[in-house]
């Protein structure tokens, strides 16, 4: 009984040893060494060279005309809802040409310093 369960890890032992060692070794011989490696780039290329990214410009916030419950720790009051309106872009980081794929939008009710809060309690 001991005898055959020092096999049974001996034999469980090298299996682990070998897959260890064996899929580095597998994995260097799959790249021969005098073949160059090409990265592909992951962005669209534009004809001046640069690359093209994903550009949000933003408008302005207004007032939508609704308002809410306030959400931000007071019992009584309302919270204004502002919303500001973006247009989806790619463009070029280098030239500057691209072209319009969307548009989206944002709202807010609190804005940078509190000031579309109107809670209290």
């Amino acid at each position: 009984m001991k005898k055959s369960r020092r096999i049974l890890m001996l034999v469980l032992a090298l299996v682990m040893v070998f897959t260890v060692v064996a899929v580095p070794a597998s994995a260097a011989e799959t790249l021969p060494a005098d073949e160059p490696v090409t990265i592909e780039p992951r962005a669209e290329a534009c004809s001046c060279g640069g690359s093209y990214i994903n550009v949000t410009e933003w408008g302005s916030w207004y007032f939508t005309g609704s308002t809410q419950p306030c959400t931000h720790g007071y019992r009584f009051g309302d919270d204004k809802i502002y919303r500001r309106d973006g247009i989806r872009y790619k463009r070029c980081n280098r030239c500057g040409e691209g072209w319009m794929t969307g548009t989206t939008y944002q709202t807010d009710t609190y804005g940078p310093n509190g000031e579309y809060c109107f809670g209290h309690n």
